[in-house]
């Protein structure tokens, strides 16, 4: 082999049996290379295809997801979980509080305060009623005040207390009747 690699180096010739050899390895080359390109393309086409679908079916999960209102499972999320989470919440929580804090972080905590506070959030405290509650109260006091001082008679500061509880009880009212025009 090497005798034939120098003779075809000093003479330019080159034997018939190295060019059938070298043809036979080049196109056993090129049908090697050619196999592997496709093997290689099957394979990227089979992994597009894998991309494909899991982006469809990604998307598609998506769309369920976004279509479909989100249902609370009353199974799993409880009354008594929940209540139990706030309970060790709050425990941790009141730890870290500083050591005069905590008294008055128990008794606000506690079940029949945090009802009667609730109860009133509802109920009592509406911002609406203690706005016009006190508009009204300002407005009726300075009138009457003014009428008395007007005409001398003795100012009773009653009127002040009863004009409240009327203008809060007009703020409510208000209140109802321009809530749902005010969602729309």
């Amino acid at each position: 082999m090497s005798e034939q690699i120098k003779f075809t180096a000093e003479t330019g010739e080159t034997p018939e049996r190295s060019n059938e050899q070298h043809e036979r390895a080049a196109k056993h080359h090129e049908t090697r290379a050619e196999n592997s390109r496709h093997e290689h393309r099957e394979n990227l086409e089979q992994i597009l295809d894998k991309i494909e679908e899991t982006a469809k079916s990604v998307h598609e999960a998506g769309h369920q997801e976004a279509e479909t209102p989100k249902k609370s499972n009353p199974r799993f999320v409880g009354k008594q979980l929940k209540q139990n989470n706030l309970k060790s919440s709050l425990r941790r929580i009141q730890k870290d509080l500083k050591p005069y804090q905590r008294p008055l972080s128990k008794f606000i905590h506690n079940g029949a305060i945090e009802r009667a506070s609730e109860l009133g959030a509802k109920t009592i405290a509406r911002p609406d009623g203690l706005l016009f509650g006190g508009i009204a109260s300002l407005l009726v006091s300075l009138g009457v005040m003014f009428v008395c001082r007007y005409y001398g008679y003795e100012y009773n500061y009653f009127i002040g207390l009863i004009s409240f509880p009327v203008g809060f009880i007009i703020g409510i009212l208000g209140e109802l009747v321009l809530s749902p025009l005010k969602r729309r």
